[in-house]
């Protein structure tokens, strides 16, 4: 298997989550899509992604990309205004692989509510 190489993030974005009686006061979560890939850009599947929370929520994530290179993270809900960062804290490739942290694109976004 080629070497594989951690790209960055594809989006962050507000994601609505249940609505509480006041409009001012509606829950939102941060929803991050990653996408890991190898040097010729193909997708790398199996690889665990580690990611921290931090701003408005705090916590960390983890999980395995799919076939396609990807893995999505969604923060806790808040119903505060302000922003909410993930940063990529670990990745660790599947068997045969080797990751080179050199080739990393992004490791983190926010986005502000």
């Amino acid at each position: 298997m080629a070497p594989g190489a951690f790209t960055g993030l594809n989006s962050i974005a507000e994601s609505q989550r249940a609505q509480l009686p006041a409009a001012s006061s509606q829950n939102k979560s941060a929803k991050a899509v990653i996408k890991v890939t190898n040097l010729s850009g193909g997708p790398v599947a199996n690889a665990t992604v580690n990611a921290e929370w931090s701003g408005l929520v705090t916590g960390t994530a983890s999980g395995k990309t799919d076939a396609t290179g990807q893995v999505t993270f969604t923060s806790k809900s808040t119903s505060k205004h302000g922003t909410i960062t993930i940063t990529i804290s670990g990745l660790t490739p599947p068997a045969g692989s080797v990751y080179d942290s050199t080739k990393n694109l992004k490791i983190s976004a926010s986005v502000t509510f």
